[in-house]
């Protein structure tokens, strides 16, 4: 039987799953709390269906899924959440979800030691892989902090933080203003982390995009953010295939000591020939559409270990060049407020990259969408002044 999976999440990321499992022949659903959502209107959307956020009716979305499995009770169905506060909510109501297959940790234990900070900054630390100095407020407060640092909410995607309005991140140059952030956090009741910044810019960060079974490495796509938006912290506008070794075997490492199942993300940031770990993802990212062009097809590769085949070793980069664009949002940012990139240098990334956010010459609808009613809105907030040039604090 044609497997068919529910994938909750319908933008960019959404969309590379939607077209990753939908070329290999799945019958796809998509869910989303938003009908213009771009992925919702790929040709290989079955089905689609609005349910609200989890911090808005998380109740709803969950019987709304279940009514999805009432719907397709005769299918093989599985269930892809791409988003973290979905994986969260999906797999603190398993129970309620027995009808689908989860092709996501399931395992709250597991997702609060990765999602928690201060608990993943711990775990790395037991098993000896770099990763950034931690710092505490009593550091700040006599001076003992090496500048600049980043701070970052404890868990900013928990169910009881969605209201809340955390930051995701900052970078802060000083005492004044990390006390600052500090302050903010500690009003909101929200733990928080402090990091050193390690030296290097954007295009330090590297990508290990995972998929794993019961602990076991099937699948490691390596590459590298080349530019991001905001700069210095936030999402990729253009990312490149590097493929290296030590980012596979850090990775073996961390998906076996947490016995992990599904797809994730793990970053980090090079330093002096060696890799310090910034964060971990239990969930695809933006740009993993690269990783299939490379060969290394995520979704497909857990969904075939949820039906019982595995690879005998894991599937690694296959092709050694490659990129990802994302020209709406490198134009906004890196062009028109920062000056870092060249109009030049845009127009060969648009029309050299091998995958893009949203354009398909084989699925254009969802660009076509993505053009009528996103990128106005985007338009309408740089005029607005909604984005701004962004600097170390």
């Amino acid at each position: 039987m044609k497997p068919t999976v529910v994938i909750i999440d319908c933008n960019r990321n959404g969309l590379a799953s939607i077209r990753s499992l939908g070329k290999a022949g799945c019958k796809v659903i998509a869910v989303d709390h938003h009908w213009a959502k771009a992925g919702q209107y790929s040709k290989y959307v079955y089905k689609r269906y609005k349910f609200p956020k989890p911090g808005k009716d998380p109740k709803a979305l969950v019987q709304g899924l279940v009514q999805i499995a009432s719907d397709f009770s005769d299918d093989d169905l599985y269930l892809l959440p791409v988003n973290d506060e979905y994986v969260q909510l999906l797999a603190e109501n398993q129970s309620l979800l027995s009808d689908f297959k989860a092709l996501y940790e399931t395992d709250v234990t597991v997702l609060n030691k990765i999602s928690n900070k201060l608990q993943f900054a711990d775990f790395v630390n037991h098993i000896s892989i770099p990763q950034p100095k931690q710092f505490s407020k009593s550091d700040v407060e006599n001076g003992t902090v090496t500048w600049p640092v980043i701070i970052k909410p404890d868990n900013r995607r928990a169910t009881d933080n969605l209201s809340k309005g955390l930051f995701k991140v900052k970078l802060c140059e000083n005492a004044q203003v990390a006390s600052k952030f500090i302050a903010e956090l500690e009003s909101k009741l929200s733990p928080y982390i402090l990091q050193e910044f390690i030296p290097g810019g954007d295009d330090e960060l590297f990508t290990a995009g995972i998929a794993a079974w019961d602990g076991k490495l099937l699948g490691c796509f390596t590459g590298r953010k080349v530019r991001q938006y905001p700069p210095k912290a936030g999402q990729a506008t253009l990312a490149e295939i590097v493929f290296d070794q030590k980012l596979v075997d850090y990775s073996e490492k961390i998906i076996s000591e947490l016995n992990y199942s599904g797809i994730a993300q793990i970053e980090y940031k090079k330093y002096e020939d060696d890799f310090y770990v910034i964060e971990m993802n239990p969930r695809s990212w933006s740009w993993h559409s690269l990783a299939q062009y490379a060969g290394v097809n995520l979704p497909m590769i857990t969904l075939d270990a949820a039906r019982g085949e595995k690879p005998s070793s894991p599937q690694l980069n296959k092709i050694d060049q490659g990129e990802w664009y994302y020209f709406v949002e490198d134009f906004i940012y890196n062009f028109i407020l920062n000056r870092n990139v060249s109009l030049r240098s845009m127009v060969r990334s648009s029309l050299a990259s091998e995958a893009h956010a949203f354009f398909d010459s084989k699925d254009i609808m969802p660009w076509v969408i993505y053009m009528i009613y996103e990128l106005p809105l985007r338009i309408v907030q740089l005029v607005l002044g909604k984005n701004r040039k962004v600097d170390i604090h």
